[in-house]
């Protein structure tokens, strides 16, 4: 799963949001601003990360606009037009955490499976790497050593 950072400036209503879209860059509303603060416009696999990015540019939007009124939100937009409800940061990062609890981890070392995963040489398992794949076989199923 993939989670898109924006700055966006919602129409009609004119409100300014920095949003973590569900699914990646196509998946984020239409009314993205252009990019100007590290982590902006960026996908990222771990929704904790894309959200504290995202807090980070909040922050930062709000020091160089003079603006207060600035939220992160969270949402999908299932492919549509769908601006995302207001919340706080707080809400923000206990959606990210249930998100995260929701993600596939690899079966070995237990990062994050990213788009590109592995099975092992029997087509089972879960694995983020090639290694691990390989690994978890040599150990009998448990953790490669490479990747601890």
């Amino acid at each position: 799963m993939k989670y898109f950072v924006s700055r966006q400036k919602y129409w009609p209503t004119g409100e300014l949001v920095v949003e973590v879209a569900v699914g990646g860059k196509n998946y984020a509303n239409p009314d993205m601003l252009v990019s100007q603060f590290p982590g902006e416009a960026e996908e990222y696999h771990d929704p904790r990360q894309a959200v504290a990015v995202g807090i980070k540019i909040a922050d930062a939007w709000k020091a160089a606009s003079g603006h207060t009124e600035i939220e992160v939100r969270t949402g999908f937009t299932h492919g549509f037009t769908a601006p995302f409800e207001s919340g706080s940061y707080q809400e923000a990062q206990a959606w990210a955490q249930r998100q995260y609890q929701q993600l596939d981890n690899c079966d070995a070392c237990g990062e994050l499976l990213n788009d590109e995963r592995y099975t092992d040489s029997f087509g089972e398992g879960k694995f983020c790497s090639e290694r691990c794949a390989l690994g978890s076989e040599e150990q009998g199923g448990e953790s490669c050593e490479a990747c601890n």
